[in-house]
């Protein structure tokens, strides 16, 4: 009863009290269920490299759904800091479209709908995309700057890793290993952004894709030290209403910047 009356005192509205108590009563349910970090006091105790490796081991099997981050995952704890797993509500937006791309998402748990980026026209007979447990969504904020090509709306409680493209891009240039590993894959990724017809860019790319992605080289040994890995085509993407796609030469460090 606390709850309820703090938010009277404060003057809540109905609509957003309901929307506190459903998400609060799905939380309780949920860590009923599952237990949390941040309900085992003792980790707090932990050795900062023991707390990393076990950051980048309760994280591997959300990472590893996607393909490349399956072959690299004993260098996890190199990139663990950019990722950190974030709570949503029902309603909450986590982008729109045309706002910068600063982070990507793996959905844990929960449901989440997607509109790609049309006319306004169009808003209201398009239905969204249902993003479901295991997706990845702007994997591209990860391998170049651009801006997100639709909205993103959770329609559950849920939970997803959220990571940091800048804090991603930081351990990538910090780490020769790391970036030796990654740089034909996020090459090849970009040179699809760059065949990909306008209307067909989306945040949210079919689990297919990946194999067309990866250059054919690498499809049985994913990752092998690149005589080339200084050179790079350089993406930069303006979306708005009509969106453009233009490259020119330049390096990775342009994308992931220290």
């Amino acid at each position: 009863w606390l709850l309820i009356r703090y938010l009277r005192e404060a003057n809540i509205s109905r609509s957003t009290t309901k929307n506190i108590q459903e998400y609060l009563r799905a939380r309780l349910r949920w860590e009923k269920k599952h237990a949390t970090e941040d309900q085992v006091k003792l980790l707090e105790h932990l050795s900062e490299p023991l707390r990393n490796k076990l950051k980048s081991e309760s994280m591997l099997p959300h990472l590893c759904t996607h393909p490349v981050f399956f072959h690299i995952q004993a260098k996890t704890v190199l990139f663990v800091d950019a990722c950190s797993l974030k709570t949503v509500a029902s309603g909450d937006v986590l982008f729109t479209c045309n706002l910068q791309a600063l982070w990507a998402y793996i959905v844990v748990h929960g449901e989440l709908a997607y509109w790609p980026g049309v006319e306004e026209l169009d808003v209201v007979s398009l239905d969204p995309d249902q993003v479901v447990p295991g997706q990845w969504i702007s994997e591209a904020a990860l391998w170049v700057k651009l801006s997100y090509v639709g909205d993103l709306e959770a329609k559950s409680v849920g939970e997803l890793v959220e990571i940091s493209a800048e804090r991603f891009g930081a351990a990538v240039t910090s780490h020769v290993e790391l970036y030796t590993a990654l740089v034909s894959y996020a090459k090849a990724f970009v040179q699809h952004l760059t065949e990909t017809a306008d209307q067909s860019l989306t945040d949210v790319l079919p689990t297919n894709v990946w194999r067309s992605i990866l250059p054919r080289e690498y499809r049985r040994v994913l990752f092998v030290k690149s005589s080339d890995s200084s050179s790079w085509s350089r993406l930069s993407l303006s979306l708005s209403r009509s969106t453009r796609v233009h490259c020119d030469g330049g390096r990775l460090s342009d994308f992931w910047p220290a």
